[in-house]
């Protein structure tokens, strides 16, 4: 695992407090541990009123989110919002803990194990789509569009590789020798590994829809929520108005999301046609095929 940032160096933009334990470099690795000793943790534990949730979901080593609410001591309400992405795969999953406080529209924010590419992205997100930075729905949005760009990631190497796979095929026909249209271990080798990462990624496509499908849920549960206070509770129909539309975005971006992952997943499945296209070229393959 690359080492990680100890320090943490804080960025604000517009009420969203955004603190990063960064990868020193932009190759991703596993992500085991937080970026913090343990007294320093429970420092920004108390200062940001982050779960400590997030110590145990690191070593789950599966895909885990949660989306609580919660009182601060002073009776605000706050969302505490704890995401990790499963470590299927042995680079670039990513951690958030993040506090939302209602009254104050302030919400603070930790990645775990971004590159600095990831942070720019998210810090571009923000800037593109200032009217939502003060919305507790802000976070998991955000984080949701690193896991659609992790998973574009992923397949985009993999039909890489298997382009690379199909340039390495011997030739069949008449005029090709037997000793070179026999399958070489190697190209057989490489055969298997693609059918079993194209298998892998689709099973996490289809975890990652379900988180999505999960969120929208939620979404709509909070929205109904805040549809339902009374007019007393509410600070004015404008600001209750806004908060309407401001979810309804996010579920329009969430139902977005789920069809960008749906095409990953039929990308996965075109993959296994190219594969079996490849076991006609060169015949017999090894029984874990």
């Amino acid at each position: 695992m690359s080492r990680l940032s100890a320090r943490a160096k804080p960025t604000q933009s517009d009420g969203v407090l955004l603190s990063n334990g960064l990868v020193q470099s932009e190759i991703s690795a596993r992500l085991e541990c937080l970026p913090f000793t343990k007294r320093q943790w429970h420092k920004v534990m108390d200062a940001f009123l982050m779960h400590n949730v997030i110590c145990k979901a690191l070593w789950n080593r599966k895909a885990y989110s949660t989306f609580l609410r919660g009182k601060a001591p002073g009776g605000e309400l706050i969302y505490m919002f704890t995401a990790v992405m499963s470590h299927e795969f042995d680079i670039d999953h990513i951690a958030v803990s993040s506090t939302h406080y209602t009254d104050s529209k302030l919400t603070l924010t930790v990645f775990y194990g971004c590159t600095a590419g990831q942070m720019d992205h998210v810090q571009s997100l923000l800037s593109e789509s200032p009217e939502v930075r003060d919305h507790p729905m802000l976070v998991p949005g955000l984080f949701a569009e690193l896991q659609r760009d992790r998973l574009e990631q992923f397949v985009f190497d993999l039909e890489l590789k298997l382009d690379d796979i199909k340039d390495g095929i011997p030739l069949r026909g008449p005029n090709i020798p037997e000793h070179e249209r026999n399958l070489k271990w190697e190209s057989s080798f490489q055969i298997g590994e693609f059918y079993q990462g194209a298998k892998k990624l689709e099973e996490e496509a289809r975890t990652v829809k379900r988180e999505f499908e999960e969120a929208s849920r939620r979404i709509e549960h909070e929205k109904r929520l805040e549809m339902s206070k009374s007019p007393g509770d509410q600070h004015n129909q404008a600001g209750v108005d806004e908060y309407s539309t401001s979810y309804d975005r996010f579920l329009n971006r969430f139902r977005e999301l789920r069809g960008e992952v749906d095409s990953i997943i039929v990308r996965c499945r075109l993959g296994y046609e190219e594969l079996a296209y490849t076991r006609e070229l060169v015949g017999a393959l090894p029984s874990f095929l």
